[in-house]
């Protein structure tokens, strides 16, 4: 049985025994804790992985938190992110989730009129960019 037809098959709405609790912030803070030089990312930067470790991972995570906290993004607060799949987005996502607020991932293709749409939506005051080009 497959993992989808076991959890229709129960159909009880059980966890299945995970900590409903845990947050991926909380998995990033234990795993740099308890891993905190192996490897949590790889990306390709001009045809040469780089390695990005669980410590590098959180402590670029906080800085980024440090950062958009003291623009004004706090609890509760929606922040754009508009890129390529890139590891800085995704730690820039857990920042927001950091500080209470979270993220709304847009394609890096998307046009004006969708960004302005989504923006509007929620009232996004806050965007996190890959480059100048979703600027």
């Amino acid at each position: 049985m497959q993992p989808a037809e076991a959890i229709a098959a129960k159909g009880d709405g059980a966890t299945w025994g995970l900590n409903t609790d845990t947050t991926l912030v909380r998995i990033l803070a234990d795993n740099a804790r308890v891993f905190p030089h192996r490897v949590a990312m790889r990306e390709k930067d001009m045809g040469i992985w780089q390695e990005i470790t669980w410590s590098q991972m959180l402590d670029t995570t906080l800085a980024c938190a440090a950062g958009i906290e003291s623009l004004g993004f706090g609890a509760d607060e929606a922040m754009l992110v508009l890129g390529d799949n890139r590891p800085r987005l995704y730690m820039g996502m857990l920042a927001a989730g950091i500080l209470g607020g979270y993220a709304m991932p847009i394609f890096p293709d998307a046009i004006p009129e969708e960004i302005r749409h989504f923006a509007q939506e929620v009232r996004v005051r806050f965007a996190l960019a890959e480059d100048q080009e979703q600027v």
